[in-house]
């Protein structure tokens, strides 16, 4: 198992989402795995949430991403692979089982002309104008790691934007895995984890709802074990961050 997934409090439960391969334990095979809790310390296993679907867009793997409520109904925005798409999965039974959407894949590729390094794991929030926004990690071939952002009415139709910020691929990779945004003590806090590197990275200052102007940054963790923090903010307006561990 390996990057926390759609961390979400719905109908008084934390819900937390997996990276996981039932066959073994190794890296193949990439399902969603579920688990729910009242306190985040005592947890219940759920069913398998996402699988490959043979002959699919997302047959080689649901990769990771995020959850959110979309008009009432529980909603996974996640990557399928191969080639790397954006995909939803809805649920209409309390989050027990979820139906893959008849739209997927919602994002068929990046946008054109940018030549990028990868195109997967997608976070999504909803904006003050009430729109749905999106980040997918990507890296900039060349230049770095970078988070291309989105808009979207629905989570079905998007829009793209632009490259949320740009990092330098010497210091914190050429791809950017699992991007998270989150207000956070009156700024906001991009948390991005480098590849090749293998480390995790903040950024943090002024976001103005296209690009993040970072006036703070350096890495997230210290120990070299965590990486793919994902953050969400519960009910009672706190910020959580879960991450794992290799």
């Amino acid at each position: 198992m390996n990057d926390p997934n759609g961390a979400i409090h719905y109908q008084g439960h934390y819900h937390l989402f997996y990276q996981h391969n039932p066959n073994g334990a190794f890296s193949a095979s990439k399902h969603w795995a579920h688990v729910a809790s009242l306190d985040m310390l005592r947890w219940e296993e759920w069913p398998v949430a996402l699988a490959p679907e043979p002959g699919s867009y997302d047959k080689d793997g649901c990769f990771s991403g995020f959850a959110v409520v979309h008009n009432g109904t529980p909603t996974l925005v996640y990557t399928g692979v191969k080639p790397q798409v954006q995909c939803l999965a809805t649920s209409a039974d309390g989050m027990r089982t979820w139906t893959k959407h008849p739209a997927n894949p919602v994002l068929h590729a990046p946008p054109p002309g940018l030549e990028v390094t990868g195109f997967r794991d997608p976070y999504a929030w909803r904006g003050a104008d009430g729109l749905w926004y999106i980040l997918v990690g990507s890296g900039i071939r060349g230049q770095g790691g970078t988070a291309l952002l989105y808009s979207s009415p629905d989570l079905v139709h998007w829009t793209y934007l632009n490259p949320l910020v740009v990092g330098r691929a010497a210091e914190s990779g050429r791809m950017w895995n699992c991007p998270a945004l989150t207000p956070l003590g009156g700024q906001h806090v991009l948390i991005v984890s480098g590849q090749p590197v293998w480390k995790p990275f903040y950024m943090a200052d002024h976001f103005d709802g296209r690009r993040l102007t970072p006036r703070s940054e350096g890495l997230a963790d210290y120990g070299g074990n965590l990486y793919a923090p994902q953050v969400f903010i519960d009910e009672g307006g706190r910020a959580i961050l879960w991450g794992w561990i290799w």
